[in-house]
């Protein structure tokens, strides 16, 4: 048996597994629920759409969270977290590999994330995930084609779609969307890797031109 406290409704709820706390939830008219300081949850959990979190909330691997999803400061998730959309995270947030953020998803300051992070549109983060340079390619193929420079770790980033990763993890798996951009030499497949290519080629050019600024100065 497993307890959930609500202390701002000085209620106790007792649940075997996640279904049973979901109806238990909607039973007390919690399903907006706010959950305080230290919160602490684990493996394989999921919470509902508007669900919002005090400082400190920890939660462990495979972690879901619905739309609308809140957390302050100091919020940390493991391997796997997957947020929906609008999903707001406060300063210092860190996140595992394979985290996995839907539209319009902000973060604070200090914000951490893993390898394969990838986000939807509108993303942005605070100091310390600071974008130097922004170069968009319209119309190459079917969704946003973009390049970042993020200045404090010196690197570079391309974003096709939903998927935000560094140059080096694109190099390592192009081919990471069978189900809508299959290798199989289709218009559509083709014009998602010619447009990497030309963003792969952007990098270097931008590169060797940093280089000779360098040495110029």
């Amino acid at each position: 048996m497993n307890t959930l406290k609500i202390i701002d409704k000085n209620l106790v709820i007792n649940y075997e597994n996640e279904a049973d706390l979901r109806q238990k939830l909607v039973e007390n008219n919690l399903q907006n629920v706010q959950i305080g300081v230290d919160f602490k949850i684990g493996k394989n959990a999921a919470i509902f759409s508007y669900f919002t979190a005090g400082y400190n909330f920890k939660a462990g691997d495979d972690f879901k969270a619905g739309d609308y999803f809140t957390a302050g400061n100091n919020f940390k998730a493991g391997n796997y977290f997957t947020a929906g959309n609008d999903f707001t995270a406060g300063n210092y947030f860190t996140a595992g590999n394979y985290f996995t953020a839907g539209y319009d998803f902000t973060a604070g300051n200090y914000f951490t994330a893993g390898n394969y992070f990838t986000a939807g549109y509108n993303f942005k983060a605070g100091d310390y995930f600071t974008i130097e340079k922004l170069i968009e390619f319209p119309n190459f193929y079917k969704y946003i084609a973009r390049l970042y420079f993020e200045k404090n770790q010196n690197i570079w980033m391309i974003q096709l779609g939903c998927y935000l990763r560094t140059a080096e993890e694109w190099e390592l798996n192009f081919w990471n969307n069978d189900d809508e951009f299959p290798n199989n030499g289709s218009e559509k497949s083709n014009k998602r890797y010619a447009v990497y290519i030309l963003m792969k080629k952007t990098i270097e050019i931008l590169k060797e031109m940093q280089l000779k600024i360098e040495n110029y100065d």
